[in-house]
Formats: structure tokens, C-alpha cells, sequence
């Protein structure tokens, strides 16, 4: 058959297609057989191909957790508990070595990329791989942080693939994810109070005093904030915030 699709047809026909604005929707037809369509989400930041590398980064990373927050966050709600989510969530953060055992894929993939949502409005920094193939498995000796998603076949397990998504499951996710990034966003409080300003001949330039900051945290929270503090993923999120602070400044 002709217009039979495959996945090698797709994504030969996404390579393929004019680049799509923020806001504007793709739709790959194979022949009346199967329609693929997608919308690019449309963010709350100005979109641009051009500038520093910092705010183009930024603004890749906000785009690929806005496109999973619905069926990956979905998918891990689903397969894993309260428990085993907040373990996640808490070694992700401390940039530990990770790994998602599942014989699904669609679920593994879920579940891994699921992640990234959860962890706004930070983002990971380190190796990520959804699916690790057999010839990829020696990434697990590698001395860094990394998330990797490993499958494992048994002979009687049930394949629970999320095909679609309720009005309720969208919505169910939107609220977990809208209350983890406010709780996340609160974790460290108001840096501002915390950063020293230093002014040179060209720019000028924010350093955070960590000691300051970790003083206004609450004690039962400082255990985990000091080691939190010391991780790529923050120190990554904490110069985005003062360099933009300075850049609005000096507008």
C-alpha cells in the first residue's frame, strides 16, 4: 500500500516540513490513513532564533515541559505512587544517578520525560535518556548525574499505554504540576536580599552569597537546601534569574 504508514514516513515528512512558530499547528497526513497533527506551544516569554545562548536554552528547555506536562506527567501519576514520585523528585533535585526500571516502553518514556515537567521551573542538566538501548547500558558506570530508562521484559506483565487523555487526567495534571513548581519556586525564597552587586567597566553583575540565603531558610529545610545549593541544575537557574535582574535593569 502506498500511503501505509511507518514511523521512517513520519519522520522523513516532520524533517521535511517549514519550521512552525509558537502557537501555530502541524499536521502530517500519510494518504487519508493517519494524521499526525501537533500544536507548538505558545509561552508566556517572547520567542526568538536569535540572541544569547542562555535565553535561547531557557526557552527550548520551557518549551519541551510545557509539550509534556500532559500525557508525561499523566503517565507518571499513573504508574508510580505519592512515595516513589517525591523520591524522584528529591534525587532529581540532588542530582543522584537515577534509574526507571519498566517493560513498557510508552510507559518508561512517560515516565522518565515526565520528569522534566516536574522539575520546572528548574531544569536537568545532565544525561537524560528515556529509552537506553542494550549497546548504551555502560552509561551506568559513568561517574555523573544521569536519568536513564532501562527496559525489562517479564512474561506476564500488562501493558498499561496511555493512548489518550480525559478532560479530568489533563486537568489533574495541570493542578500536580502547578502545585510542585510553587512549591519549588518558594523552596530557596527571594534571591534579590542575597546578591552582592559588582560593577566593572563594562557590566554589571550579580553574586549570590549563598551563607545569606541559607540563613533565611527554615531549619527543617536547610539539610536539604545546602546540598541543593551545590548543584549544577540551581546554580544554572540562579544566573539565569540575576543576569535577567541585571539585563531589565540596565534597559
Amino acid at each position: 500500500m502506498s500511503h501505509q504508514f511507518s514511523p521512517r514516513k513520519a519522520l522523513d515528512a516532520l524533517y521535511n516540513h517549514p519550521m512552525i512558530h509558537p502557537g501555530e499547528q502541524l499536521l502530517l497526513r500519510f494518504g487519508g490513513v493517519a494524521t499526525i497533527g501537533f500544536v507548538r506551544p505558545a509561552l508566556g516569554r517572547r520567542f526568538t532564533v536569535v540572541g544569547p545562548p542562555r535565553a535561547l536554552g531557557a526557552y527550548a528547555e520551557a518549551e519541551l515541559a510545557e509539550g509534556l506536562q500532559g500525557w508525561a506527567t499523566a503517565v507518571l501519576c499513573r504508574s508510580l505512587s505519592l512515595d516513589n514520585i517525591l523520591l524522584l523528585l528529591t534525587a532529581s533535585l540532588l542530582e543522584r544517578q537515577l534509574v526507571v526500571f519498566c517493560p513498557s516502553l510508552s510507559t518508561l518514556s512517560g515516565v522518565v520525560l515526565g520528569l522534566l515537567p516536574l522539575l520546572r521551573p528548574f531544569s536537568w542538566q545532565s544525561l537524560l535518556l528515556p529509552v537506553t538501548p542494550a549497546s548504551m547500558l555502560g552509561f551506568l558506570e559513568a561517574p555523573v548525574p544521569f536519568v536513564l530508562g532501562v527496559q525489562y521484559k517479564t512474561g506476564d506483565v500488562m501493558a498499561r499505554a496511555l493512548r489518550s487523555l480525559t478532560p479530568a487526567e489533563s486537568a489533574a495534571a495541570a493542578a500536580f504540576l502547578s502545585a510542585t513548581a510553587s512549591h519549588l519556586s518558594s523552596l530557596c525564597g527571594d534571591l534579590r536580599p542575597h546578591v552582592i552587586t559588582h560593577v566593572d567597566a563594562t557590566a554589571r553583575t550579580g553574586v549570590l552569597m549563598k551563607d545569606s540565603l541559607l540563613e533565611a531558610v527554615p531549619p527543617r529545610d536547610r539539610p536539604f537546601v545546602r546540598q541543593f545549593l551545590e548543584t549544577q541544575m540551581f546554580e544554572v537557574w540562579s544566573d539565569e534569574l540575576i543576569s535577567a535582574h541585571f539585563e531589565g535593569m540596565a534597559a
